[in-house]
């Protein structure tokens, strides 16, 4: 299903209200430098993306690495990027993660 039109969620049954609290999460994902999400897919009504960029795997490499412990902290960070609801954290979380693999190298 790809994106729909602000007609279409009214029609379904979402506010403005909705709609609005999606448009400034769009704004707080552009701010952040993160690939905004469609309206559709943050008010539920359409499955997002699979994101382009996954986290690197790094389980068995840090536990065997002599510089585990910068590779311990990206999966740390990685992890926990996935799991933060505010865009802003996630971003923060995944720009600590992208150094910390680099330290790693």
């Amino acid at each position: 299903m790809g994106d729909m039109s602000m007609r279409e969620l009214r029609a379904r049954g979402y506010t403005q209200e909705d709609i609005d609290a999606a448009k400034a999460m769009q704004d707080a994902q552009r701010r952040v430098g993160e690939p905004k999400q469609s309206i559709g897919v943050l008010v539920g009504e359409v499955q997002p993306k699979r994101p382009s960029e996954k986290p690197v795997d790094f389980t068995d490499r840090a536990m065997k690495s002599k510089r585990g412990v910068y590779d311990q902290a990206a999966l740390a960070l990685d992890q926990q990027a996935l799991k933060e609801s505010s865009p802003e954290r996630a971003a923060q979380a995944r720009r600590a993660s992208k150094i910390a693999k680099e330290l790693s190298t």
